[in-house]
């Protein structure tokens, strides 16, 4: 029963959820977390990609919302990437990223 009042407080659960989504964006960046695109390195803009597609993850009814505690209760499964909302849109959509082609070369991340 202890801290059972924080986990009823709203704000509770939003920085909860914040500090796993940094965890994981940190992880899957192998540091500081960008988008594996772009560079972009705004957090409230990165979020996490299936690199083989939805098809292929068979987690997604257990996980939910929660892709963030899912992949630390995993122990971090491969399979994922960082992508910004704009790269992620556009991968979704057209099967890869359109959008990089915009960005100037010293912009890109050049190590793909």
């Amino acid at each position: 029963m202890k801290h059972n009042f924080l986990r009823n407080d709203p704000g509770y659960q939003v920085k909860v959820r914040y500090a796993y989504k940094v965890i994981v964006l940190t992880h899957y960046s192998h540091g500081k977390p960008t988008c594996t695109c772009c560079t972009c390195d705004l957090i409230e803009y990165l979020t996490i990609d299936h690199i083989q597609g939805l098809k292929s993850q068979i987690h997604r009814a257990e996980a939910k919302r929660h892709i963030w505690a899912w992949l630390i209760k995993n122990d971090f499964p491969e399979g994922f990437q960082v992508l910004c909302t704009l790269c992620n849109s556009s991968k979704n959509k057209h099967g890869e990223c359109v959008y990089h082609k915009y960005f100037p070369s010293s912009f890109r991340n050049e190590t793909k």
